[in-house]
């Protein structure tokens, strides 16, 4: 992103253990179908599976 070239942008994790978060998805029916929509939440959805609890 362009703020990343002009801007340090560093993740950190806070705590221990990270934030504990929960972020629900939705698409309308006609956006289903777009590669990028389609992509977005297989990642979601497999981020999902690993996440500690």
């Amino acid at each position: 992103a362009e703020y990343a070239q002009k801007m340090d942008v560093t993740a950190v994790r806070l705590g221990a253990d990270g934030v504990a978060k929960q972020i629900f998805l939705g698409a309308r029916e006609g956006d289903i179908d777009i590669d990028y929509v389609k992509a977005f939440i297989e990642l979601a959805r497999r981020s999902a599976d690993v996440a500690p609890n």
